[in-house]
């Protein structure tokens, strides 16, 4: 289950990457390309990109907003930033980022 799992998700952040100009919208979060929301932080992961973030904030309902910051910035991997509220929204080439638009879907 858990292959199946990371393989969807390695397909759909393929996809995400190609497709997400500079705003751009899934059915759970928003994506903002070289938008940094800096601030409101309660967990921090390594993640390979930023549609497993949007996963991982999804998956927590205190999740509100996050930022994923590419490999090479705050180390070799890239990291995902949980947010419990909305921060200010930042210009930064560094990072996408997103704000939850409606609820939580358990992942079984």
């Amino acid at each position: 289950m858990r292959l199946i799992f990371f393989m969807a998700t390695l397909i759909l952040g393929i996809d995400l990457s190609f497709t997400f100009g500079a705003s751009a919208q899934s059915r759970f979060f928003t994506f903002e390309r070289g938008v940094d929301r800096p601030g409101r932080d309660y967990k921090n992961i390594a993640s390979p990109g930023a549609a497993q973030c949007s996963f991982s904030c999804q998956a927590e309902n205190q999740c509100r907003a996050w930022t994923y910051v590419r490999p090479g910035i705050q180390g070799p991997s890239g990291r995902c930033w949980l947010k419990t509220a909305v921060p200010q929204a930042t210009r930064n080439g560094c990072c996408t980022s997103g704000k939850r638009t409606s609820g939580t879907v358990p992942i079984d």
